[in-house]
């Protein structure tokens, strides 16, 4: 809306004071919560900053401060479940890799509508004159397809950057073995412990399974390691594939949550930013510069909140992920030509790319030992930290009377 870059403060305030804006409605993710809190920091040096502003979480990754559920969360959980793949009866290919020398002209296949297609191309391990099938394929199904091969490991990488809530919830939701993400940090040791307790299920009548991995949960056990982990330690016992969902996650309808929550959160948002607008605007001038005037409107517990970006900054991990990030940099000769006036650090302060970008508590984590539990683990449920009943009344439901 401001037709700017991120991080050009001039060029918004010249643009505020052109268009005499008045308040900044931000949907987005941890950029646009981001993005507001440099505005509300600005707002000393630029007198037109002060006007009301109200982030709306928007991203898959729900990593966003001052709310559980970011929009479009529920969706991704839902679309990690439907990766691409070519089905038939044991074989599942890659979405990264998709089908081979499709060269037939796709067709509607009967009783799965428009979700499927009938292809009668060429696909890996597939003989001549069979028929293939195209469509979106769940992590159930992956599954399945692993019980139809016998002895058969998936790993599956999910998106989300260094937040693991779409590893983790997902692997809760169709049971996975493992779900590897950056706040649960594991070591060569956990793999050991999981390949072990992946080669005695085989002995049982579970002869399949499924691994989850978070895309940055760490920097040197890639998808592909644990490809070659699996495969390795499994010779013999079981035989190991891969998929990435990637960019998939992204798109499709949203769900009915989605659908009705972001319409309470604009409906909300817009409503506050109206009544704050009345309350700061005064003689043909607006000029908002209390905390409360910038805020991140989200789902805490079982209420709808407007929490200030100012407050969240403490609950906000901004660390850097360096060891990353100079690897990147001596990739880039464009870097590598800075670096010789400049020093290392002082070059890659101004990168976000690689910044955690997500809470410092987050709700979910308490849940992990539950993949533990469905994987058939011996833990201890004394580990388990069970949630507390509260009372419900009409007026706990929302932060705002009337509600």
């Amino acid at each position: 809306m401001l037709g700017t870059k991120r991080g050009h403060l001039e060029s918004i305030v010249e643009n505020i004071r052109t268009y005499g804006i008045h308040a900044l409605l931000a949907v987005g993710g941890f950029e646009a919560y981001e993005g507001v809190l440099q505005l509300v920091e600005a707002r000393g040096r630029y007198e037109e900053l002060c006007i009301v502003m109200c982030v709306i979480p928007a991203t898959i990754s729900n990593n966003v401060p001052g709310t559980d559920f970011s929009l479009g969360s529920d969706t991704a959980v839902n679309a990690a479940m439907e990766g691409w793949g070519c089905w038939r009866g044991h074989c599942v290919v890659s979405s990264r890799e998709g089908c081979q020398g499709l060269s037939s002209r796709p067709s509607p296949l009967p009783g799965l509508g428009a979700l499927g297609w009938f292809l009668t191309a060429a696909c890996p391990g597939r003989s001549a004159g069979t028929p293939t099938f195209l469509y979106p394929q769940s992590c159930d199904r992956i599954k399945q397809s692993a019980s139809g091969t016998k002895r058969r490991v998936f790993v599956v990488e999910t998106m989300g950057g260094y937040c693991g809530y779409l590893a983790t919830v997902t692997g809760i939701a169709v049971g996975a073995d493992a779900a590897y993400v950056f706040e649960d940090p594991f070591n060569i040791h956990d793999l050991k412990a999981n390949v072990e307790h992946m080669t005695e299920k085989m002995k049982t009548d579970i002869q399949r399974g499924l691994v989850l991995r978070n895309e940055k949960c760490h920097d040197h056990y890639t998808t592909e390691f644990l490809y070659n982990l699996y495969s390795s330690e499994g010779k013999g016992v079981f035989d190991c594939r891969t998929n990435v969902l990637g960019h998939l996650q992204q798109g499709g309808a949203p769900t009915p949550f989605d659908r009705n929550y972001g319409t309470k959160l604009g409906v909300k948002a817009m409503l506050w930013v109206s009544e704050k607008l009345r309350e700061v605007y005064r003689k043909g001038r607006v000029f908002a510069n209390a905390p409360d005037s910038a805020c991140v409107i989200g789902l805490k517990k079982k209420a709808v909140a407007f929490s200030p970006v100012t407050e969240l900054k403490k609950d906000t991990d901004f660390d850097r992920d360096w060891a990353r990030l100079k690897a990147a940099v001596a990739d880039s000769v464009l870097w590598l030509r800075r670096l010789e006036t400049l020093d290392l650090t002082q070059a890659l302060q101004g990168s976000v790319d690689v910044m955690h970008r997500m809470p410092r508590e987050q709700w979910w984590l308490s849940l992990r030992l539950m993949l533990k539990m469905l994987a058939h683990y011996r833990i201890s449920m004394a580990a388990y930290v069970s949630g507390e009943l509260e009372h419900v009344t009409r007026r706990t439901l929302s932060m705002e009377t009337g509600f």
